[in-house]
C-alpha cells in the first residue's frame, strides 16, 4: 500500500493531479499494472485520494491512506461524500 501511495504522489508531482485510476501509473511509474480486486483507489475533492484494501468481509482495512498520509477508517465515509 505504501508503495502505491508513493507512486500516486509521484504522479501528481509530474502531472499536477492524481490519476483517475491506478492503471494510469503504467508504464510510466510501474512496469506492471496494479491488479488487485481488494485494493480500492478513489479520487476525492480537494485534490486528494483514498487508498485502502478490503478485508475478507469486503470492509475497509487499515491502513487507509490519503495524499496527506494515514487516516482513520471512521473518517472514510466523510471523505467519500
Amino acid at each position: 500500500m505504501f508503495f502505491i501511495h508513493e507512486l500516486l504522489l509521484n504522479y501528481r508531482a509530474k502531472h499536477g493531479e492524481f490519476p483517475a485510476s491506478l492503471s494510469l501509473l503504467t508504464p510510466e511509474f510501474v512496469k506492471q499494472e496494479i491488479e488487485n480486486e481488494n485494493i480500492v483507489y478513489e479520487t476525492v475533492e480537494d485534490s486528494d485520494f483514498i487508498l485502502y484494501s478490503k478485508n475478507s468481509k469486503g470492509e475497509a482495512a487499515e491502513p487507509v491512506l490519503s495524499a496527506k498520509g494515514s487516516i482513520e477508517i471512521s473518517k472514510l465515509k466523510t471523505m467519500k461524500q
